[in-house]
């Protein structure tokens, strides 16, 4: 019977197509690096335009990053002046982005407010001189994943659970 139950569960299970999401690391330590797996391997460019954007942040290239990864949609917005200022803020409230892991990793899907639009959340932990930093960098949930619409961050307060931010 119970053998059963178990069966009828696992089969459940694996017809349900729901995904909170997945990153990298153990379930203690998200700062680790690890190869992309699973159902997270569709998203390796996301993982590279998020990458390409901590080191255009990290080398002081804020305006590098609104011409060449904000999406037309992203720059209705915020325009340059006001995305120059954010980038400002950043460093003068946590330092100066010093160190990322490439390979660290979590993705998660999400809705915007009335769930008419989904996107794609691509978090990254950067060290800053002052404090750790997540970074959600959102994408269009149905890719390319080349443009972002927006940047979010806060400061890091612990691990991340899977779909989490």
């Amino acid at each position: 019977m119970k053998l059963a139950l178990l069966l009828a569960i696992v089969i459940l299970l694996q017809g349900c197509d729901s995904w909170v999401g997945h990153r990298s690391g153990s379930i203690d330590d998200d700062y680790i690096e690890e190869p992309l797996s699973g159902r997270s391997a569709e998203y390796q460019l996301a993982l590279e335009t998020s990458n390409q954007i901590l080191t255009m942040i990290r080398d002081g290239r804020c305006n590098s990053v609104y011409e060449t990864f904000l999406s037309d949609t992203g720059r209705v917005n915020i325009d340059l002046g006001r995305f120059r200022s954010m980038c400002d803020n950043i460093n003068s409230q946590f330092g100066s982005l010093s160190k990322y892991k490439p390979n660290q990793w979590h993705f998660f899907i999400a809705s915007d407010e009335d769930e008419s639009e989904e996107y794609l959340l691509s978090i990254k932990i950067a060290e800053h001189k002052k404090t750790m930093i997540n970074y959600a960098f959102i994408f269009p949930a149905d890719g390319p994943y080349k443009k972002i619409v927006g940047i979010h961050l806060k400061p890091r307060q612990g691990t991340l659970m899977p779909g989490r931010y």
